[in-house]
C-alpha cells in the first residue's frame, strides 16, 4: 500500500536556509526597497518568508515539509498476498503440480 510521506529539511540545511533568508531581509530593507519601490517590499516579504519557514524547522521539532514523496509500504503484507494469488493462480491453470505449489507456498510463508 502506498502512502505520501512529507520530507522537511535537515537542521543544516535550516540553519543555511535561515542565515541566507535573513541576509535577503536584511539586503531587501538596506537596498532593494529604497531603489526599488514596490518590488523591493515584495521581495523581503518573500525573503523573510523564507527566512521563517527555515527557522520554524530550525527551532521546532516538528517542522514543516518541504516536499513530499509517495512511498511503498515495507510490512510485506501485500506481497505475501499477490504472491500467494499467483501461486493459486498458477496451481489453477496446471502449470503447478500440488506438490510445487506446497513447497512454494511454504517458501513465500518463510519469507
Amino acid at each position: 500500500m502506498a502512502y505520501r510521506m512529507g520530507i522537511k529539511p535537515g537542521k543544516a540545511a535550516s540553519i543555511v536556509g535561515m542565515v541566507i533568508g535573513s541576509l535577503f531581509v536584511l539586503l531587501g530593507i538596506v537596498v532593494i526597497i529604497p531603489t526599488f519601490g514596490v518590488f523591493g517590499i515584495v521581495w523581503t516579504a518573500v525573503a523573510g518568508v523564507i527566512a521563517l519557514f527555515y527557522a520554524y524547522n530550525f527551532f521546532s521539532n516538528r517542522g514543516m515539509s518541504a516536499y513530499e514523496i509517495d512511498v511503498e509500504s515495507s510490512d510485506g503484507v501485500e506481497d505475501l498476498d499477490t504472491s500467494l494469488r499467483k501461486l493459486a493462480k498458477l496451481k489453477d491453470d496446471g502449470l503447478l503440480s500440488d506438490q510445487e505449489y506446497e513447497q512454494k507456498r511454504a517458501e513465500v510463508l518463510r519469507r
